[in-house]
């Protein structure tokens, strides 16, 4: 009998932990991700790689310019260098993507801005955003790997494969 209780109970330990792993797959599926995606992209004339620090902006010299990273883990991260007369300031954005025949989908995001000494804008820091979806396209050019994303009805930007 006693061999029996433990057996039932060895069952029962292992189907809530399967439950517990398929409920929590469930919520974090595993994003259709593209490889050649991954990596660090950008727009600035100066392709260096951007820096990163704890609280996830960008550090050291920063030219104008638009920067996307994306994660072999199906995250990305945005950060832009906006120097207009009424804009100033570093933007980032981060959150989850997929991506897929051509097609992809930015998920949870956030986006913070952190205005430059002097600009009038307010800092915003981690405001949730909605979901987006873009086409990108891999390609290359005489500078090497080019990475074009698009909105809908929205010319392409081009961004190239930043060196680190």
């Amino acid at each position: 009998m006693k061999r029996i209780l433990v057996l039932v109970s060895v069952l029962a330990l292992s189907l809530a932990l399967l439950s517990a792993c398929a409920a929590s797959a469930a919520e974090k599926p595993t994003p259709v991700l593209d490889p050649d995606l991954a990596g660090q992209w950008t727009t600035a004339a100066d392709r260096t790689h951007v820096a990163i620090d704890a609280q996830g902006q960008p550090v050291g010299d920063f030219p104008i310019g638009v920067w996307f990273e994306f994660r072999a883990d199906g995250t990305y991260f945005s950060s832009a260098n906006h120097m207009t007369f009424a804009i100033g300031g570093i933007s980032v954005e981060e959150g989850r993507y997929e991506a897929k025949d051509g097609v992809l989908r930015l998920t949870q995001r956030t986006f913070s801005f952190y205005p430059f000494e002097g600009s009038p804008q307010k800092k915003q820091v981690r405001t949730p955003q909605s979901d987006a979806t873009l086409t990108y396209a891999i390609g290359s050019d005489a500078d090497g790997a080019t990475l074009s994303l698009a909105e809908k009805d929205s010319q392409a930007m081009v961004f190239h494969a930043a060196k680190k």
